[in-house]
């Protein structure tokens, strides 16, 4: 078998919104351009990790080196039918998931480059199927956005289902950033976490300063309803 290389120096993120501007003929459609960044892109870059944990494993321990390897085989997949979904429907549907283990895991799987991850879900049982995917995709996304930018020692998920609503927080003691950059949703992802929020009928709320790190406070009704908005 040919040796996996492990590449230190991957970036698999899909184009921000800086990137040049696409031929308006063949340009994804909004609701395309965030499924393709929120689901498929983490996903893409969970199955490189797991090849590159099972080239790390795949002599000293076999067992752990070929269980990494089914779970890239398994994203892989996913991959492939959210993109037909996606080329068919904009919005690939909701899959059944336990909320918690999907968080740890993929805290487990990502490059944390030595930050501590804890997770703590409540009272799941009570999120609806297509609510709780929304859930995930966008609590991976503040969790994944404090992994890569924000060189913290630690970063805290919580998840809490209580009197109708859910509330997510995302809390990294990392370097933190400006309000206007807070304010403006710089790139895809926080501009993809407030988009999703408020077509659920909720809300996202981003404090952070300079040096004070960052918290991502997600809340959404369990049914949905009126748009809160943003902020």
């Amino acid at each position: 078998m040919i040796p996996l290389p492990v590449r230190k120096d991957r970036n698999l993120s899909l184009p921000d919104a800086s990137a040049p501007a696409l031929d308006p003929r063949c340009a994804p459609t909004p609701i395309a351009e965030q499924e393709l960044h929120d689901r498929v892109g983490p996903e893409l870059a969970v199955a490189a990790r797991r090849l590159e944990l099972f080239a790390l494993y795949r002599h000293s321990e076999p067992s752990r080196a070929e269980s990494h390897l089914t779970g890239a085989q398994a994203s892989v997949g996913r991959c492939l039918d959210d993109i037909a979904r996606i080329l068919r429907c904009g919005r690939p549907e909701a899959r059944p998931l336990d909320l918690a283990r999907e968080l740890e895991e993929y805290a487990e799987t990502v490059d944390t480059r030595g930050t501590a991850v804890s997770v703590r879900v409540r009272g799941e049982a009570a999120l609806p199927l297509e609510l709780r995917s929304e859930l995930y995709l966008m609590v991976r996304e503040a969790l994944r956005n404090a992994l890569r930018h924000a060189r913290a020692r630690t970063v805290r998920v919580v998840v809490e289902v209580r009197g109708g609503r859910v509330n997510a927080l995302v809390d990294d003691d990392g370097t933190g950033f400006g309000h206007a950059e807070a304010a403006r949703g710089d790139g895809l992802g926080l501009a993809s976490l407030r988009e999703r929020a408020r077509r659920l009928g909720g809300r996202t709320v981003v404090d952070t300063a300079p040096g004070d790190g960052t918290r991502v406070l997600i809340r959404l009704p369990l049914t949905p309803g009126t748009a809160h908005g943003t902020r």
